[in-house]
């Protein structure tokens, strides 16, 4: 099984990308409403999980749970990864990801690479020199995951037994053999965890048909002949297309939505809290109940405007229109978004830029005539 780096970014949208110990791009995956379950689902379609990675300081949860379920190694930066490091560190495997979710997860990946390439180095120069390449998948497992030195690693798989401390060394290594044993046991579960998966879903499927049957034998059509059946595909090749000319009917009326009305996100405040439980917030436009909160982690997302009914001074660079009445009410809410019309904003806008260059004249008056 491929052995993988994976980051994880958790929030409303979840994501996970994978690279293997070349930093070669795996994979990647991101969901709204992403259970852990199916998270440990699609990781396993992708490989073995040796190293599980995060871009923040302090490791979720949901990352915690998803290593111990593989008994993966946690690497996680000493401080937050910065976006400008980010952005260096993706450059070269954007055409491989969709958003911003997959963007970081993958760049949690790189970065955890870059922490072990040294280590991987002295691998690949161990083995080239034993002519051992072909258990590199297996070293990195047993280095990482069960913390072995290399010669050790390399015992355990050659069978071989050092001639000095061959009683402590064999303690250790049926200790870490076990450990082994416990990991491909964990890896079964997930497999017959995805088994079970899909066999309810069989089931559901077979219930349906069940139904279906039964839906025909009450309408006491026994048998279908075969021009019944020519009918029934032609109905079905006509529902096909008019639902293909549905869809693309929708899918205009939702880009001209989209062209007319620019999704908002609402806050209560500006606490930390309650900007991570927003999600991505870059380039966005904020409507916050009350001024008050985290202005650092506020700069370092980087909205594109914020609008209030609060009258408090915010010191940020981010522009920010106070004071606004009625702007609310314009807000709807559209499938499981908010937006407001974009000629609403620009409006606001002009009003606010008209209000403070005229205070700014009053204010340069005021200075000429002291």
């Amino acid at each position: 099984m491929k052995k993988l780096i994976v980051g994880i970014d958790p929030g409303l949208t979840t994501a996970v990308s994978a690279i293997d110990f070349n930093s070669n791009f795996v994979g990647a995956v991101s969901r709204k409403g992403f259970s852990r379950d199916d998270i440990i689902y699609e990781i396993a379609k992708l490989g073995d999980p040796v190293v599980i990675t995060t871009d923040k300081k302090k490791v979720p949860n949901l990352v915690r749970q998803i290593a111990r379920t593989f008994g993966s190694k946690i690497i996680a930066p000493n401080k937050d990864i910065p976006s400008q490091e980010k952005i260096d560190l993706i450059r070269g495997y954007n055409k491989y990801i969709k958003n911003d979710h997959e963007e970081d997860a993958l760049a949690s990946a790189l970065f955890a690479f870059n922490q072990v390439r040294e280590k991987v180095k002295r691998i690949d120069k161990i083995l080239e020199k034993e002519k051992l390449g072909s258990l590199k998948e297996d070293i990195i497992s047993l280095v990482f995951k069960n913390e072995l030195k290399v010669s050790d690693a390399l015992n355990v798989l050659m069978n071989k037994k050092p001639e000095q401390k061959r009683i402590v060394h064999q303690t250790v290594v049926v200790a870490r053999s076990s450990r082994i044993l416990e990991q491909k046991l964990r890896h079964l579960e997930m497999s017959e965890r995805a088994l079970k998966h899909t066999i309810k879903k069989l089931e559901r499927e077979n219930e349906e048909l069940k139904e279906k049957i039964k839906h025909i034998r009450k309408t006491k059509i026994r048998r279908i002949t075969p021009k019944k059946l020519e009918k029934l595909v032609f109905q079905l090749d006509n529902l096909k297309k008019l639902y293909k000319e549905e869809l693309a009917k929708h899918l205009e009326e939702r880009k001209e939505l989209l062209q007319a009305y620019e999704n908002i996100i609402i806050l209560k405040d500006l606490s930390k809290a309650e900007l991570m439980k927003a999600g991505k917030i870059r380039g966005k436009v904020l409507f916050v109940e009350k001024l008050r909160g985290n202005v650092s982690y506020l700069e370092e997302h980087e909205p594109r405007l914020i609008i209030s009914p609060d009258s408090v001074s915010l010191k940020t660079t981010i522009p920010v229109i106070r004071n606004v009445t009625g702007f609310r009410g314009r807000i709807k809410k559209i499938g499981g978004g908010f937006f407001v019309c974009r000629c609403d904003i620009e409006r606001l806008m002009q009003e606010h830029l008209k209000t403070w260059f005229q205070s700014w004249i009053k204010n340069y008056r005021g200075r000429m005539n002291d």
